[in-house]
């Protein structure tokens, strides 16, 4: 049975300008698209943190990544934001039928300059044999190196690709994938339908951060964790625009959709 790993952006499941908003009809059918493959795949699902733990993290920091005793006092308000959210994800795929279970990477996970480290991931892996779906987070996690910190959803996408060795990893995010530079300023920015060794130094000089509060470096960043995921473990990775109604059901279906292949 094919294994896919599936993020939900933060953008496409929060409202990105006002704190604290969830978008449930836009969740709701995101987890139905998911909902359309679990019982040909086994699926392991991760969201981002959009208005709710962004915004909290960003008021007190955390792109800075070093630690201070006013940062301690955020920590917790900013992993309670991303809790909130968390639950708005889990709530949905249980009222749709999928037998979610949350696993943070911030219990029992160790992070050294915002790299997971150590994460006992035996749950997870026994949780999928189970017929469990697993849904992990971004999170704020101790720090071997800054005490505490702020780890984007890929991070721990990323170690469970290294462990479980998924058939592809999927990012719905609010675009269409990656530019030649930023769509929203450039009318001139063509999609690059596929990243792999030979144009990627190309594709992220055309990439940049977030036009929105985003802690963890907006698509440059994601690339860069995307097309290190593809180099060192073999999986392909794709960045589709999920607000668009049925895209990341044809893409976990196997069919071709409008977006960006990263590969080796």
């Amino acid at each position: 049975m094919k294994l896919y790993f599936v993020k939900l952006g933060g953008s496409i499941i929060t409202d990105t300008k006002k704190a604290d908003t969830a978008l449930p009809g836009e969740i709701d059918r995101l987890v139905k698209e998911i909902k359309s493959c679990t019982g040909n795949a086994r699926v392991v699902v991760g969201h981002g943190s959009g208005s709710f733990g962004h915004m909290a993290a960003h008021r007190y920091g955390f792109q800075n990544g070093v630690y201070t005793k006013d940062r301690g006092k955020g920590a917790s308000i900013t992993q309670k934001a991303a809790s909130e959210l968390h639950r708005h994800v889990i709530g949905a795929m249980l009222a749709n039928g999928i037998d979610a279970l949350s696993f943070p990477p911030s219990a029992g996970g160790l992070t050294t300059k915002r790299r997971l480290v150590r994460w006992n991931i035996e749950p997870i892996r026994l949780a999928l044999k189970m017929g469990f779906t697993p849904v992990v987070r971004g999170d704020v996690t101790i720090d071997t190196v800054n005490g505490i910190t702020i780890i984007p959803t890929e991070e721990p996408l990323r170690y469970l690709t290294a462990k479980l060795k998924p058939d592809k990893v999927i990012v719905a995010s609010d675009t269409d994938g990656v530019f030649t530079a930023n769509p929203l300023i450039d009318k001139d920015a063509e999609l690059i339908r596929r990243i792999d060794r030979r144009n990627i130094k190309r594709a992220l000089a055309g990439t940049g951060g977030s036009l929105k509060v985003d802690v963890t470096g907006g698509m440059r960043n994601k690339l860069i964790y995307l097309y290190g995921i593809a180099r060192r473990y073999g999986t392909t990775c794709q960045i589709i625009n999920a607000k668009v109604p049925g895209r990341l059901k044809a893409a976990l279906q196997g069919r071709e959709v409008r977006g960006t292949i990263i590969t080796a």
